[in-house]
């Protein structure tokens, strides 16, 4: 905590007491009990920079961002040289897009605590978002030197070297990673998505056996087990894959799609606007997996009204938090679809069914919930007829990617008719493009 402590509050308890009590209400989740003692604290001594500091880091936990920033930047006035304070205050900018601002906070974070490993990772990420690629590494690099047992800076290393297709050295710090932290999700996923990337596809099963025996409840392992096990293969992921994994990224899902030149939401929108769709505001619209909101500034010029549907609370905080939609729904959506009997004239789908191998009920639901003249435009990853006897397969990276046949096939079978689908690159990963269609379809005249 910041030196800087008055010596009494209410009541005749010191205030480093109430904090100490305050704080340990925090680490319990008690948050409107600690919220209290903070505010008490601050009607008092409203300049007192831990209360301030901690305030602030409450208001983040329960999605109160500008109201977060305020309280740090308090604090920073009453505490110039508190680290702490600069350190999350630049976390709470990067998460709001002001990635300039960031920095500058994180760099004063550092030249106040020069050797903080926890500094230093965080300015990798800043770096690795604005593109400074040899800047990132070196912060992360520097950060693991002065603390080898602290695992976030192997693990961004990793994501670094696997992004590139250096598949072998990003297994290598994944694996170190996870030595360290071993609750380290996104490291735990991506070694076994590294394992079968390099053909090790019965070390890729033996390791997620492992990690189901010692973590049966958790969805993601049982999941990814599927991409490497052609006889469990499922016909899509099921909802509490997707929801572990979108709620795991929700904070920081925008940025990290920055740095994979994520196109879906642009291609979707831009195949509406050459299939005639115009932005006149009048259409009843449906953003179907809707994550964090991508699609809804892409989409609000069209609508009259504007709906988003998707599995993870976490996405739809931050969509909500947007402001860009009439109405949000946490929900699968294909289940969402069915109950919306000819209520869309759009229904927009960017980078979501990719968790769907058999896209019939899917495509049977958006069938019946689109109006007469209405549109269903969407993205998949694409798949040669070659991998996918079936018209899909299901890729290491745990989604699903299918041929230009087989959605013909089950969207003439469910009542659409394809008007348009091009074949598009829709984001890199490890190093090589993701390969895509955008498809447009309507209801079959009589259907």
């Amino acid at each position: 905590m910041n030196s800087e402590i008055p010596s009494a509050a209410p009541g005749g308890v010191s205030v480093e007491q109430a904090l100490r009590v305050a704080l340990a209400l925090h680490r319990d989740g008690e948050l409107a009990d600690a919220g209290k003692l903070y505010r008490r604290i601050l009607e008092t001594f409203p300049e007192q920079p831990d209360a301030l500091h901690f305030l602030g880091l409450l208001a983040r936990q329960e999605g109160r961002r500008d109201e977060a920033i305020d309280l740090m930047r308090r604090a920073i006035a009453a505490a110039p040289d508190y680290a702490s304070a600069y350190t999350n205050l630049g976390n709470l900018l990067c998460e709001g897009g002001d990635l300039e601002g960031a920095r500058r906070s994180l760099l004063r974070a550092l030249e106040l605590a020069p050797d903080d490993p926890r500094v230093l990772n965080n300015l990798g990420n800043l770096e690795r978002a604005l593109g400074r690629t040899d800047k990132a590494l070196e912060a992360f690099e520097r950060a693991a030197r002065l603390a080898p047992d602290f695992a976030l800076p192997y693990e961004n290393l990793g994501k670094h070297y696997y992004r590139i297709g250096d598949i072998v050295r990003a297994h290598d710090y994944f694996c170190s990673a996870v030595v360290h932290d071993p609750s380290l999700c996104y490291s735990k996923q991506f070694m076994g998505m590294a394992l079968a990337h390099l053909g090790r596809l019965d070390d890729a099963r033996t390791y997620y056996l492992d990690w189901i025996e010692a973590e049966p409840e958790d969805p993601i392992p049982r999941h990814l087990l599927t991409t490497v096990s052609e006889d469990l293969m499922r016909e899509r992921a099921a909802d509490g894959y997707v929801r572990a994994v979108f709620d795991t990224f929700a904070s920081t899902f925008e940025v990290h799609l920055q740095r994979l030149h994520y196109r879906a939401p642009e291609l979707v929108i831009a195949a509406l606007r050459a299939d005639g769709v115009e932005p006149v505001a009048q259409l009843d619209i449906l953003d179907a997996g809707c994550g964090t909101g991508l699609c809804g500034p892409l989409l609000r010029p069209f609508a009259r009204r504007l709906d988003g549907v998707d599995l993870s609370p976490g996405m739809l905080e931050k969509a909500r938090a947007a402001g860009h939609y009439d109405e949000l729904a946490e929900a699968e959506l294909t289940a969402f679809i069915a109950h919306k009997p000819a209520r869309y004239d759009v229904i927009a789908c960017a980078d979501t069914l990719c968790y769907f191998g058999d896209l019939g009920p899917v495509a049977k639901a958006g069938s019946s919930a689109l109006r007469a003249q209405g549109r269903f435009a969407f993205s998949v990853e694409r798949a040669e007829a070659a991998d996918a006897p079936l018209g899909y397969c299901i890729r290491h990276s745990g989604r699903y990617a299918h041929t230009e046949e087989y959605l013909r096939e089950v969207l003439a079978r469910e009542g659409l008719q394809v008007r348009a689908m091009a074949a598009q690159m829709l984001r890199m990963e490890a190093g090589t493009p993701v390969n895509g269609l955008i498809v447009v379809a309507a209801p079959m005249a009589g259907a």
